[in-house]
């Protein structure tokens, strides 16, 4: 059995693993669109730097089943692009994903892609096209 997706609305804030962040699941926007929101309202883009942020924010939005929860709501930005040495790295401070924590999934070709997403089916991170519009986090950590 299938329930309907809950999704919160715009602005909705979380607290977790030492951060709060706002969600945006109805105004769905490219990676560069999303970074710009963040700023615009004086925040900076949601890093994701451990395991909590990293599932509050996959379990902001979820669907309740007969046999368990699963999150919905589409794939959301992780806002991570390949920097000049093409190494992955946070828009928030340029730090490499491999100097904090990371969830990407290591089967993933690349595909010359240069953004990430959180993968709601999977639990996962995994290259995708910058363009593509997803559901965003801004930190509002104060």
């Amino acid at each position: 059995v299938w329930g309907a997706c809950e999704v919160p609305s715009d602005g909705t804030q979380i607290t977790a693993g030492g951060v709060t962040f706002s969600v945006y699941f109805n105004n769905m926007l490219s990676y560069t669109e999303a970074v710009s929101a963040c700023t615009n309202a004086g925040h900076q883009p949601l890093k994701i730097s451990n395991k909590e942020i990293d599932d509050a924010l996959l379990w902001a939005a979820k669907e309740e089943r007969q046999n368990g929860d699963e999150p919905c709501g589409g794939d959301r930005h992780i806002f991570a692009t390949k920097n000049n040495d093409g190494v992955w790295a946070w828009s928030s401070d340029g730090t490499t994903l491999s100097d904090s924590y990371q969830n990407e999934d290591t089967e993933d070709p690349k595909d010359n892609k240069d953004c990430l997403r959180q993968r709601t089916q999977h639990k996962d991170w995994r290259a995708s096209a910058c363009g593509d519009s997803r559901p965003y986090a801004c930190d509002v950590t104060s």
